[in-house]
């Protein structure tokens, strides 16, 4: 089955970085598409980059077109790496996801992750808690 539709996405990110904590708010009128065992969602950022958000019950995928693109995966308990780019170039991360509920009647996903120099790190760049929607 494919469905296609636009829709308001909101992004809420809590960010911990040792002593300080940051609260990102977003809203983007966004195109919803599920297709297979995946839904889609694709939007522009404030800097008027193309991003696509592919997510299901287990994982998900956050694309971001930059110069260069700029790569995020998760999976439900699990470590995966990351292709972020910074003012020294492209840097090569870990993301151990500590939480993923992702309630599709709702429209509803909650993602609580960890960014990490390497998966042997113990002590974490920063702890994000995201909670996605789309309406």
């Amino acid at each position: 089955m494919f469905w296609r539709q636009i829709m308001q996405l909101k992004i809420y990110n809590l960010i911990q970085m040792e002593d300080d904590t940051e609260i990102i708010e977003e809203i983007h009128d966004c195109q919803w598409t599920s297709k297979g065992d995946y839904d889609y969602l694709v939007h522009q950022n404030d800097h008027d980059e193309k991003v696509v958000i592919k997510f299901n019950s287990q994982e998900l995928t956050m694309t971001r077109f930059s110069q260069p693109k700029s790569i995020m995966h998760f999976v439900k308990n699990e470590d995966n790496l990351a292709s972020i780019p910074t003012s020294m170039g492209v840097q090569s991360l870990v993301t151990r996801t500590k939480s993923f509920v992702f309630e599709k009647e709702a429209r509803r996903l909650h993602l609580g992750y960890d960014l990490l120099t390497d998966s042997e790190a113990k002590i974490p760049l920063a702890s994000y808690k995201m909670q996605i929607s789309w309406s």
